[in-house]
């Protein structure tokens, strides 16, 4: 009986189980949640991660791991814990639901609800906020600063109104004085054609001559002024369409809380180390006479040096590891309306008076017919003596002349093509800002060209310290990946003295790398299976992992392709074991 009564029992029990169960619906995954970004400090202390809802507000939280006390900010997203391990910026979203009824209600940029920015200092509970921020930034390898920028002032509603007011009253008062001056001129022609026999037709030539005469005299006492932003045929002056004015910048020392405010700025970096900050400045859209300008901020000696005036922009800032040297791009010759504008490269290191031209167009080593890409950051190596930036084809003036509504538009595709027409519309915006890279080295200024229209795909070896780049290129090769899904790859050693280049691997389905310290490139070869080097010193390749028993590819992924590696551990000091 026992033996019976046991499995009615436990029958019973899944069922009543079964149907206690909540069924999945649409409103449990709604329900669900991620965590968002996650970091430790770097003393090991902390723990600061997010938690995102799929729809709503979400919460950032700061973790003792030591004690599991936490502290959570609602809203909070974007956190950085400084390098000192003693402070966390954050940005902190406007409600859901404001951002939300915002949208529906199609409100432009400059109203919709804006971020806010909080700083807490570790250990404690007091948070400092700022409202209406854009974004901040901290150095990558020092603590004790933060930079954060503001979002545009909201505008004076009171003075808005006295403005209207005053524009009304300024209105009626032209009003009244047409209307007067109507009556007047309309009175003594009536007066001075009294005495005669007018017909009909003639009273209406005297009305019409009073109306000319009305409104050529409104147009001399009243609309004698022209806009200022306007040239003669009515278009932008010079200036009047210049890039969007800055806002203020705060710096702010975290340990003591000091700030200081620069304004209309645009761009802004730190060094790594934290002891300078490079700062763009734009012109004042108000004020004719401003300029933009180019700033270098010592954080520890407060002092502001301007390295660079009347600048129409600048871009891509760049110091090397140390914060001694400075490279960017910029544009200061063209005007506002030019179709053509080529920018420049220039440098700036400690002790010069500004920034100085290092590379351009005529530079000598420029490929003819090139220029410096306004899209390619320059990079210094990590011994900060090689520079490398980027150049570009020099694109034709576009046509004014034409029409653009008029003109007819057809994408064609041959099957030659080295991509699908779907893939040349989708990297369409890629091509038109890709660059090519070069180097040169500050105080000798010769360009090298590294990177071609035939090796486009160029990477630093050694941080940029070695005498070679790796270029790799896929060209001529690219049309087979439509049914094979890869390509065929020709890897080059290119030397950064001349530009000279060495075949590694020509027409290889691997992927392509150096070694840390540049003693080698290596790769692995998925037909093969094996893993191979290339000496840089003496050219020789081998094959590395032919006596290794086991395999060294993915024997999980079963799919009808080559098996890919399983990957490398890393290298020894010097390149001198590769672990596997």
């Amino acid at each position: 009986m026992k033996k019976i009564v046991l499995p009615v029992l436990l029958l019973i029990c899944a069922q009543l189980s079964a149907q206690m169960k909540k069924s999945l619906d649409h409103s449990v995954y709604d329900g669900w949640k991620s965590i968002g970004e996650r970091m430790i400090s770097n003393d090991g202390k902390y723990a600061v991660y997010a938690i995102n809802p799929q729809e709503g507000d979400g919460e950032l939280t700061i973790q003792n791991l030591s004690t599991l006390a936490k502290t959570t900010i609602a809203r909070g997203y974007s956190a950085v814990i400084t390098e000192d391990s003693r402070y966390v910026v954050f940005r902190i979203k406007s409600f859901f639901q404001d951002t939300r009824q915002a949208k529906i209600k199609k409100k432009k940029a400059d109203d919709m609800p804006k971020d806010s920015i909080g700083i807490i200092e570790l250990g404690k509970e007091a948070i400092v906020k700022y409202a209406r921020v854009k974004g901040f930034k901290t150095p990558e390898k020092s603590g004790g600063w933060v930079a954060y920028q503001m979002e545009k002032p909201l505008p004076d509603t009171s003075k808005a109104r006295k403005g209207k007011s005053a524009a009304i009253d300024s209105a009626k008062m032209n009003m009244d004085m047409l209307v007067k001056l109507a009556d007047s001129i309309i009175r003594r022609s009536v007066e001075s054609v009294k005495p005669q026999n007018l017909t009909r037709e003639e009273v209406i030539a005297a009305a019409n001559k009073a109306a000319k005469e009305i409104i050529k005299k409104g147009k001399d006492e009243i609309w004698s002024g022209e806009d200022e932003d306007l040239d003669a045929e009515g278009d932008e002056a010079p200036g009047a369409g210049a890039a969007q004015e800055g806002t203020d910048l705060v710096v702010r020392r975290l340990s003591d809380g000091k700030e200081i405010t620069f304004k209309l700025v645009s761009e802004y970096y730190f060094d790594k180390k934290g002891t300078r900050l490079v700062i763009e400045t734009t012109k004042a859209t108000k004020d004719s006479n401003s300029k933009a300008f180019v700033l270098i901020y010592n954080l520890d000696a407060g002092k502001t040096d301007t390295i660079m005036r009347k600048l129409n922009s600048a871009a891509n800032f760049s110091f090397d590891e140390d914060g001694t040297q400075l490279a960017f791009v910029a544009e200061r010759d063209s005007s506002t309306k030019s179709l053509q504008k080529f920018h420049k490269l220039w440098y700036y290191t400690s002790g010069q008076d500004s920034a100085r031209l290092l590379a351009e167009k005529n530079t000598v080593g420029m490929q003819l017919g090139y220029t410096i890409s306004e899209h390619a950051a320059p990079r210094f190596s990590k011994d900060g003596k090689k520079l490398f930036f980027g150049t570009a084809p020099i694109t034709p003036a576009k046509d004014t002349t034409l029409v653009d509504f008029e003109l007819a538009r057809l994408d064609i595709w041959h099957y030659n093509d080295d991509y699908l027409q779907p893939m040349q519309l989708k990297n369409l915006s890629n091509e038109l800002k890709r660059s090519f890279m070069a180097v040169v080295k500050p105080g000798d200024d010769k360009i090298i060209q590294l990177g071609t229209e035939d090796i486009d795909n160029i990477s630093l070896v050694d941080e940029g310290n070695a005498d070679w780049v790796l270029g790799v290129s896929n060209k001529g090769n690219r049309i087979a990946m439509q049914w094979e899904g890869r390509v065929k790859t020709t890897a080059y050693a290119i030397s950064t003295a001349d530009g000279s280049k060495r075949l590694i691997k020509a027409n290889s389905p691997a992927n392509f790398n150096a070694s840390p310290a540049g003693r080698y490139a290596y790769w692995y070869e998925p037909d093969t299976k094996n893993y191979f080097t290339w000496n840089k010193a003496t050219g020789l390749i081998k094959n590395i992992s032919n006596k290794i028993k086991e395999p060294l590819y993915d024997v999980e992924n079963d799919v009808p392709d080559l098996p890919r590696a399983a990957g490398i551990t890393g290298w020894t000091a010097n390149d001198r074991y590769q672990k596997k």
